[in-house]
């Protein structure tokens, strides 16, 4: 087995919980790390004995690295993933893949053009709760599906380990661009684009601040979509992605959980104990290869992207199409 070596370049939250994993895999060597944050970067370098580069130029550049995990904040994904991808880097690229509709097209135009792999860090694909859903959907043992509901109840937002200067953004940050997201994804990956969106965000006072809730449908095909969020709420955190049949519905609960529901009622669903980040390494190994895997690319990161902003207000081009 090929070993790659790898490089992370923001080591916040993310990059931290990333780090690790990568470090524990036996096809990958982290070479090093780098962070705006001097002092963070140094001590989390120490901390797991990798090298601390003093630029991000200086790791972009470095001809032993072959691969690059970016997890900084979305407004500078677009900037650097040009750069890494221009220097013969392979790619994967935190969500969202970027702050606007404008600068993700380019980025999976880029993409495109490159002859490296470019992928997302979208994990709820590898889980075998996501597997065992789509199996229902493809068997057609939910009959014809009538609704798609995506629901989030937040009681703390920015969440109390995630907090950082940019998740509580308008321009940047907020639930629907940092979870919902994930869910977004998967209706996309299941059923195509997102489109025909009519959206109501709700935002405090404070122009700087992000979306406090927001009610808003739209359409996958012909399939209804809903979305229903809320934060600063006084229970405990839940989110739910349920499609609904005319025989059963299922629904993916807190990322993990799986529900059937159907005349006699809800039941959990047993699944696997699997890491999906672990999953995701081996499939991005597998592609750097030249095997097939399966990878969010940056063309489903755009499609997500779009949707997103549309939801948040930021894009008006499902409401102009529709106009037409």
């Amino acid at each position: 087995m090929n070993s790659i070596n790898i490089a992370i370049i923001g080591l916040g939250a993310i990059g931290q919980r990333l780090l690790p994993v990568i470090k524990n895999k036996a096809n990958y060597h982290v070479i090093g790390g780098y962070d705006v944050d001097k002092t963070l970067k140094d001590r989390v370098c120490s901390d797991h004995g990798i090298w601390s580069y003093e630029r991000v130029v200086d790791l972009i550049k470095d001809d032993r690295v072959e691969a690059v995990y970016l997890a900084v904040p979305p407004k500078y994904h677009e900037d650097l993933a040009l750069r890494i991808l221009e220097a013969g880097k392979h790619l994967l690229c935190e969500k969202p893949l970027a702050d606007t509709v404008e600068a993700a097209r380019r980025m999976a135009e880029a993409a495109s053009k490159s002859d490296r792999v470019a992928c997302m860090n979208f994990p709820l694909p590898y889980t075998s709760g996501v597997e065992e859903m789509r199996d229902c959907i493809q068997t057609g043992q939910l009959g014809l599906v009538k609704r798609i509901a995506i629901d989030g109840e937040f009681p703390d937002w920015p969440r109390k380990w995630q907090v950082n200067p940019w998740i509580d953004t308008r321009a940047e940050g907020g639930f629907v661009r940092e979870v919902f997201t994930h869910l977004i994804q998967l209706v996309i990956m299941t059923y195509g684009p997102i489109d025909h969106i009519r959206s109501f965000p709700q935002y405090p006072k404070d122009s700087n601040l992000s979306e406090r809730g927001i009610i808003a449908y739209g359409q996958a095909g012909q399939i209804p979509v809903s979305f229903n969020g809320i934060s600063h709420i006084s229970h405990k955190e839940h989110l739910s992605l349920c499609i609904s049949g005319d025989k059963a519905s299922i629904c993916l609960e807190n990322w993990r959980d799986l529900v059937w529901i159907d005349q006699e009622g809800p039941r959990p669903i047993e699944t696997l104990g699997v890491n999906p980040t672990e999953v995701l390494l081996d499939n991005f190994h597998k592609r750097i290869q030249g095997q097939e895997a399966y990878l969010v690319d940056f063309d489903m990161g755009y499609e997500t992207v779009r949707v997103v902003e549309t939801l948040l207000g930021n894009h008006k081009e499902e409401l102009d199409n529709e106009a037409e």
